[in-house]
């Protein structure tokens, strides 16, 4: 019913929880990457009570507890983004909030520069899909497209040649997923949907992609 600002750390030495500094604003369905310099940086959140998308990139200060705003960010919501590098983050895709449809935009944002360049497009208008760095090459797996019918390619990108190309297919198309590449090398997706937007089969299913 209300949207928060409220900002939580979480010790997995410890098990617990620790209330940290209120972000400069309140967003729903923002993603945060944390990266090497110390800092979290948030992309892509929007408010729809007042028709507002974060029109900027926001900056967590872990050691200081402290928040700062960085470059004008891309019209990017419901976007993935994973660290391409020490210090390059990739966003890939998601809706475009002024048109309010799919798009296969892509941009980097450089934490030292403090500004994004464009990256190339994916092959297809995307959201609700995941992305991995794995071995330094990303790969964005799954997702929706307009209809809200779930995806089963795996695109993979090339940061050298600034290249997203096809790389595989799941045995059925998933949207809506979290994510994680853990030590093995695999990649752990929970709770995910499959088929289109009437059919709720699936929510709540784990599965394992062995890139």
């Amino acid at each position: 019913d209300a949207y928060t600002n409220r900002t939580w750390l979480f010790d997995p030495a410890t098990d617990e929880w620790v209330e940290r500094s209120a972000s400069p604003k309140a967003f729903v369905g923002a993603i945060a990457v944390a990266m090497p310099d110390g800092n979290v940086y948030i992309f892509g959140g929007f408010r729809i009570d007042v028709i507002e998308v974060q029109s900027e990139v926001m900056i967590y200060d872990v050691t200081n507890d402290s928040w700062s705003t960085g470059a004008a960010a891309p019209e990017l919501v419901l976007t993935q983004a994973v660290a391409l590098d020490d210090r390059r983050i990739m966003l890939a895709s998601g809706q475009n909030f002024s048109a309010g449809q799919t798009t296969d935009e892509c941009f980097v944002y450089d934490i030292v520069a403090g500004e994004f360049r464009s990256a190339d497009d994916l092959p297809n208008e995307l959201e609700g899909g995941v992305m991995v760095n794995a071995g330094g090459a990303l790969y964005y797996v799954g997702g929706s497209d307009d209809s809200l019918t779930a995806q089963d390619e795996v695109y993979r990108y090339d940061a050298v040649a600034d290249h997203w190309g096809f790389y595989g297919r799941m045995p059925e198309g998933r949207y809506g997923d979290q994510a994680v590449l853990a030590g093995d090398g695999l990649v752990y997706m929970y709770g995910g949907k499959t088929g289109d937007t009437t059919n709720s089969q699936g929510r709540g299913t784990f599965k394992v992609l062995d890139l």
